[in-house]
């Protein structure tokens, strides 16, 4: 019946919550949708590898779909061969609510008026600016300023990078009040200084931050968002880049800074990237070197070069990435972007190249 229909997607965005408690990387997109690290049965790609997957509502009910490795369940058989007896509980609590539940119309407005009851929950968050002391705003002696000159930070951007002195609390402050498994796992974050990089959009506005801890604690990172963006992509340097014209791609946010019209993406699956498979034609990919130690990596790259993708690798061993090369004082950023522009390479050139690099 309709009116089970409904109950039934309740009962599994519920349970598709307690699950979330023992899925990697597991948060909450909006009341109908999660994301998560799926674990791949892919003999190509190590366990440990970021898998992408999601819940998503489809015809009224939950269905979970990796973008990695392409499969597919529905909610109900993917709970049970997650957690056999958290199934089995929520089918107790499914068809006792079922047992209770009236008859009701098959009319398609009723149906659109009970599917009208399914509302974004919106949650009053800070401005994520709101805590943050900006870089520029202190004195050249302060801890925070010592490690940005450390890695060579233009100065133009020390207005663009900022820090929290007690992370734990600015986490509680901006992060989802109703994302419970994100919460559960991010429990023992200390409250201790973070440095955090906002990210800017074409409007220069903020509409996520990433916060980098200075030492080993864990997570190193950890990513928070402005709910009501939290679909936007994560580009770092949208800001000042156009994107209509050929533009470099980097892993890294500081190593974006020294390159001209250039942003970062934070990893290296570069062709499974939406946002930078719609600009295949103008991105120009400028990998770190561990690609030629990590055959991961290489893989990763292989498969941007091969779905298109042309890059700029960095001088043969100069530094890791742009920023190592600048501490490294080998190159100026003015020459580094001479070189990098260049020796833009795609198709058979980079196979090549790739193939002779070691």
């Amino acid at each position: 019946m309709i009116m089970n229909q409904i109950e039934r997607l309740g009962s599994q965005l519920e349970y598709a919550s307690r699950l979330g408690l023992e899925l990697k990387n597991f948060s909450t997109v909006n009341p109908h949708s999660f994301i998560f690290s799926h674990d791949c049965e892919d003999f190509d790609t190590p366990k440990k590898a970021k898998k992408r997957a999601n819940f998503f509502v489809k015809e009224n009910s939950l269905i979970m779909h990796c973008y990695h490795c392409g499969v597919s369940a529905g909610f109900d058989n993917f709970l049970k061969g997650k957690n056999p007896a958290l199934h089995k509980d929520y089918l107790m609590a499914l068809y006792s609510g079922q047992r209770k539940s009236k008859p009701s119309t098959k009319s398609a407005d009723h149906l659109a008026a009970l599917q009208a009851e399914i509302k974004p929950i919106v949650v009053p968050t800070k401005p994520l600016t709101d805590d943050l002391i900006f870089v520029s705003t202190l004195p050249e002696t302060h801890p925070i300023r010592r490690y940005t000159a450390s890695r060579c930070i233009p100065d133009e951007y020390l207005s663009r990078i900022a820090f929290v002195r007690n992370f734990h609390q600015y986490f509680s402050d901006h992060d989802l009040k109703q994302d419970a498994a994100r919460k559960a796992r991010y429990k023992d974050l200390k409250p201790t200084p973070r440095l955090v990089i906002p990210y800017y959009d074409q409007d220069d506005k903020v509409y996520m931050v990433t916060c980098r801890a200075f030492g080993a604690e864990l997570p190193k990172y950890v990513y928070v968002y402005d709910e009501a963006r939290r679909d936007t992509p994560a580009i770092y340097g949208l800001w000042r880049t156009d994107t209509t014209k050929d533009f470099f791609v980097t892993e890294g946010q500081f190593d974006s800074m020294f390159i001209d019209n250039c942003v970062a993406v934070g990893g290296s699956n570069f062709a499974k990237n939406p946002w930078l498979l719609d600009r295949i034609d103008q991105a120009i990919i400028i990998p770190d070197a561990d690609w030629k130690t990590n055959k991961h990596v290489k893989k990763s790259l292989e498969a941007a070069v091969h779905s298109g993708f042309r890059i700029a690798p960095l001088p043969a061993g100069a530094g890791k990435d742009a920023n190592d090369i600048i501490k490294s004082g080998q190159m100026t950023a003015e020459a580094l972007n001479k070189y990098l522009a260049s020796n833009v390479m795609h198709g058979l050139r980079a196979s090549a190249y790739m193939s002779f690099q070691k």
